[in-house]
């Protein structure tokens, strides 16, 4: 029965405060902030990510829209990548010209660090010039065959957009955590 009487007294003392005290207020705003600092947290690194994967996306789609296009206009294109100022263009090799964006037509020179891509850039490049392809769709650097991969651009020190002497272009993520080799 004693047992009974005391837990009949805490209940009736929890039904009958009338607000809580400052202790239980601090408690309930510290946890608040902590979730929200996780949530904003994980959110951010979301954002940033997906950033990155678009910005390589399209990195990796301009490159093999250079081949293509050098291919399907039998003219030889140049891909140029400035690791310095965050951006690449794609340009005729006769004229010098821009070639015209895919998508909407105006000249081909994607700029990171800002817009869409914000918290993306250029890390490094393996090219040391420029990546040409011949009408043929052959990658040349600086106008010279290669026998080795190599990086055209790397994103964020976490994925690059690789050429094969064979023409094959692909994305390679940097899953040793050590930057991207060139």
């Amino acid at each position: 029965m004693k047992v009974l009487r005391k837990t009949s007294s805490i209940f009736s003392y929890l039904v009958n405060r009338r607000g809580f005290t400052l202790i239980e207020l601090i408690v309930v705003i510290v946890i608040m902030a902590i979730l929200t600092g996780a949530i904003s947290i994980t959110v951010s690194d979301i954002n940033e990510n997906t950033r990155l994967s678009n910005a390589a996306t399209r990195a990796l789609a301009d490159v093999r829209y250079a081949c293509e296009l050098a291919m399907n206009n039998r003219r030889e294109v140049n891909v140029l990548v400035n690791v310095g100022s965050d951006k690449y263009e794609v340009k005729w090799h006769d004229d010098g010209s821009y070639v015209p964006s895919g998508v909407d037509g105006e000249d081909l020179i994607v700029q990171f660090g800002g817009g869409e891509y914000l918290d993306i850039e250029i890390t490094s490049s393996g090219l040391g010039g420029r990546l040409s392809f011949t009408d043929t769709g052959e990658p040349l650097i600086n106008g010279s065959r290669f026998s080795d991969e190599k990086s055209v651009l790397c994103l964020n020190d976490k994925v690059h957009v690789v050429v094969y002497p064979s023409g094959y272009i692909k994305l390679v993520k940097d899953v040793g955590g050590g930057g991207c080799g060139c």
